[in-house]
């Protein structure tokens, strides 16, 4: 009995030094932590709060402002720049937690009321709900046979069932199909119904964000192709996957000459550009409060086809780039050797081939202004701004002395 209360007592007394141990070791961390704090100013004025929201506002990027979630725009403010005066970035963001918690974190019908009359004294928020498009005849199919074939198939995702009913619906007989078709086409015409009336109720000067005009964005030359032909192909080889059909369009496009990508595709996209402008345009007169959609723009591979189906020159630069191609051509690749050949010929075979560039030069400008007449105006104008951004002040190079 002895023994056992001897380690009986060992063991209280292990416990208590352990104890006593952590709780030595909690105070130093707390006055650790007291030491490494910067002393702070006792209180904070109702003007420095003031000044701590100005700067907080100010910190916000500009763009960012009204569009991001709260708590992200916080997390990605800047502190140190919030920080003024005797506060640092820890006490600013200390301060704004504490303000923060006084927030109300729910609303009275005294504030809904309020908000209530700023909605009836504003026009563009008394704008109903649009009403919503019917679904198609797929989908009222999958959602009528949905419950039945998970009753039936217990554990499968909704996903799933989905993908399976859409393709059961798409292999379903005309005469099957129709009274699904038919559901759409009466929803449609009550859609259609209740959008002349939502129209109706909202005059036209109150529905500035859902304006639109019917001007359809034109397609890119290989957007275009890649629409058309990935279709035509689905409708042809239905069997064949999809990801399979899209790399076939894609060989298809880059095996494709340049002259045939300008004239069936870049250049059709070009003129529908044009008549989508108009359109944006004429639009824009009867509907002033409109915002104009970005106009479409030539992408760099588009850029590519024009040039080259309608002859674009290549830029010629001086005499020494003419002998440097002309060396390339004989398979000369080295650029040290190059230029050491360069120097070899001497001022009278450095001035001939100058005498080449001049040559070249002139016939450059030409055949310039005969691919800029082939442009349209606006691109005309693209033109000549790309040009003139290309251009920069020249500047002599310095030289190094020769070696003694």
């Amino acid at each position: 009995m002895d023994a056992q209360e001897k380690s009986h007592d060992k063991a209280e007394r292990k416990k208590k030094k352990k104890k006593q141990a952590d709780q030595d070791e909690i105070k130093s961390e707390d006055i650790a932590k007291d030491a490494t704090q910067v002393a702070q100013p006792a209180g904070w004025t109702q003007e420095d709060e003031e000044t701590l929201l100005e700067r907080m506002k100010l910190a916000t990027p500009e763009e960012a402002r009204h569009q991001r979630h709260y708590a992200t725009e916080l997390k990605c403010l800047n502190w140190e720049k919030v920080a003024f005066g005797p506060y640092n970035a820890d006490a600013c963001k200390q301060q704004w937690d504490a303000i923060a918690r006084k927030i109300r974190k729910f609303r009275t019908l005294t504030d809904v009321l309020v908000d209530a009359k700023k909605i009836v004294q504003d026009p563009l928020k008394q704008i109903g709900t649009k009403p919503r498009k019917p679904l198609p005849a797929s989908f009222i199919y999958i959602n009528k046979n949905r419950k039945k074939y998970m009753k039936k198939h217990p554990g499968s995702s909704v996903t799933a069932v989905g993908q399976i009913l859409a393709k059961k619906f798409h292999s379903l007989s005309e005469n099957k199909k129709k009274k699904y078709v038919d559901l759409h086409q009466s929803a449609l015409e009550q859609y259609n119904a209740e959008m002349g009336e939502f129209w109706a109720k909202n005059p036209q000067e109150t529905m500035g964000r859902w304006k639109r005009s019917n001007a359809v964005v034109p397609l890119c030359g290989h957007d275009f192709f890649f629409q058309k032909r990935l279709m035509k192909l689905q409708a042809e080889d239905s069997a064949t996957p999809l990801p399979s059909l899209k790399k076939r369009v894609e060989k298809e496009w880059r095996e494709m000459s340049v002259h045939k990508k300008w004239k069936k595709y870049t250049s059709k996209f070009m003129n529908n550009r044009h008549e989508y402008e108009k359109q944006e345009q004429e639009y824009k007169k009867s509907h002033p409060s409109y915002t104009l959609k970005l106009k479409p723009q030539l992408t760099p591979a588009d850029i590519k086809i024009r040039d080259e189906a309608l002859g674009r020159p290549p830029k010629v630069m001086n005499g020494y780039v003419l002998f440097r191609r002309d060396q390339a051509e004989q398979h000369v690749v080295d650029n040290a050797s190059i230029l050491r050949t360069w120097k070899e010929l001497g001022k009278e075979g450095q001035e001939k081939w100058n005498a080449k560039f001049a040559k070249a030069k002139a016939e450059y400008t030409v055949a310039f202004d005969k691919f800029m007449s082939k442009l349209s105006p606006e691109d005309r104008a693209a033109v000549e701004e790309e040009r003139s951004s290309s251009r920069r002040p020249h500047k002599e190079p310095t030289r190094r002395k020769p070696p003694a």
